[in-house]
């Protein structure tokens, strides 16, 4: 049997937003919280990678993947530009945006926001390939193993 990739999760939900991307041109307010999630599925895959032990859903906010990146200890591991794309994911409140009554929904289907769909796809991509790269980076992985809740 071969090895389960360790970040099947993270790329199978990439994948959903690619195919959302791909046949719309657009990423729209049920697939945006798709964005953050991936993003978040990534860091935990690496939290369980270099750790053997699950996640620790309790300790850290839900649905904002800079602010797990950060309590990790892991941001200066990630590109500039990475680090840009996290604070606009939280920025964006992707988390929200399914809820027509919020600022986020009537923000992220606003005109002015039809670009938006592109930055976060490539961010993403971007963002989910140089997570998969700490695997490989064992000062990222010590970082990981040093975090105390």
């Amino acid at each position: 049997m071969a090895d389960r990739d360790p970040f099947h999760e993270a790329m199978e939900s990439l994948h959903t937003v690619q195919r959302e991307y791909t046949a719309t041109n657009s990423i729209n307010a049920v697939t945006a919280y798709t964005v953050s999630h991936t993003a978040e599925t990534a860091v935990r895959n690496l939290f369980t990678f270099a750790t053997g032990t699950n996640f620790p859903y309790d300790r850290f906010p839900h649905h904002v993947p800079e602010k797990i990146v950060a309590n990790l200890g892991l941001l200066p591991f990630y590109s500039p530009e990475m680090n840009g794309f996290l604070g606009k994911v939280t920025g964006y409140a992707l988390q929200d945006v399914r809820f027509e009554n919020t600022r986020a929904f009537h923000d992220h289907t606003d005109v002015k926001a039809v670009e938006r769909g592109r930055y976060l796809m490539s961010g993403l991509t971007q963002f989910v390939k140089e997570t998969v790269a700490l695997q490989n980076n064992v000062d990222a992985l010590q970082a990981i193993r040093s975090w105390k809740p």
